[in-house]
């Protein structure tokens, strides 16, 4: 019997590429689908472990392209979403009249919930969305509470069994060397090694829940496994323990200077650009019963999931290894 096909939308950036590494592990066939070319040799992912259990396929594509996406999907039983449009400076706040960033974030996802699926029973689709979603949030918050009413509503005619996933703050190192990454972390982690300053909107005492990537792609994971139980609504998964961004920030600039031996940057405040930004709100996840029907919950500290990340950006590219 052939083993269900998984393909991942979005498998370059942070959060696919841990997803991608995971499925590698288990039996199974999973299609890695990323708009740039993954650094892996031609039968297998460079950063799956030995003795990766998976047949695990590459498929370079803009999904954007005509056709492009029904060839990404051509035999898959499951779907794990993490398609997002951000811009050259990687940020993913977007022009809400950007008809591209729309097409990216909404018109894509509701392409893939009618792509033609061949024999029973029909597809499954994890989605991850974000804690943020909610009608009177970013042009982005928008989208991603639009894609999740888009997939529940298929879900509910049968035409998808689908799973919603919000998530909240996700970084960590990237899990394969061509990974894109643009977590807010990993961003600020670059900034003190270059020896500027971090600058926090506000005063810092936002508080926001951080997940670690492999946590976060363990959550994802385990709702593909559990669809069935988990169909009808929206998730929202995380550490549950939100933390205010200054001390992250902090912590950041002193393991930086811990790894190079310099004294912290500074961590300067600034009044935001938007006073309504989405920056601005604490934002936290728990819900038990998530964890009740999966069996997941998370299992790196942060304070672990911070060294990791510094140690990992800290060391020069040539050094750095798959984790």
């Amino acid at each position: 019997m052939t083993p269900p096909l998984v393909a991942v939308l979005g498998a370059g950036g942070l959060l696919g590429s841990a997803v991608t590494a995971l499925l590698a592990r288990r039996p199974g066939r999973v299609r890695a689908v990323s708009r740039r070319p993954l650094a892996m040799p031609p039968d297998a992912l460079a950063y799956a472990p030995v003795g990766a259990l998976a047949d695990v396929e590459t498929l370079t594509a803009d999904l954007t392209e005509p056709g492009a996406l029904g060839a990404a999907l051509t035999g898959a039983d499951a779907v794990v979403y993490l398609l997002t449009h951000r811009t050259p400076e990687g940020s993913w706040r977007v022009d809400p009249h950007d008809a591209h960033a729309r097409h990216v974030n909404l018109g894509l996802l509701a392409d893939t919930l009618t792509a033609p699926r061949c024999g029973a029973p029909r597809r499954t689709v994890v989605f991850a969305s974000s804690l943020g979603a909610r009608p009177d949030g970013t042009a982005y918050e928008r989208y991603k509470l639009a894609a999740e009413d888009a997939l529940l509503r298929a879900s509910g005619e049968g035409v998808v069994s689908g799973v919603p996933v919000r998530l909240p703050t996700v970084f960590g190192p990237p899990a394969a060397p061509s990974a894109v990454d643009h977590g807010v972390v990993s961003a600020m982690t670059r900034r003190a090694l270059a020896g500027k300053p971090l600058t926090l909107w506000h005063d810092g005492t936002v508080r926001r829940d951080f997940l670690y990537v492999d946590d976060a792609a363990r959550a994802l994971v385990a709702a593909l496994d559990h669809a069935p139980r988990l169909g009808g609504r929206a998730w929202p998964v995380g550490s549950g323990t939100p933390i205010e961004v200054g001390t992250v920030f902090t912590a950041v600039a002193e393991l930086v200077a811990r790894h190079t031996g310099t004294v912290p940057v500074p961590v300067h405040t600034a009044a935001p650009a938007d006073p309504a930004a989405a920056d601005l709100r604490d934002v936290t996840a728990h819900d038990p019963r998530f964890r009740t029907i999966t069996g997941w919950h998370p299992r790196v500290p942060l304070p672990t999931a911070l060294e990791r990340t510094v140690a990992a950006l800290a060391r020069p590219h040539h050094e750095r290894t798959p984790l």
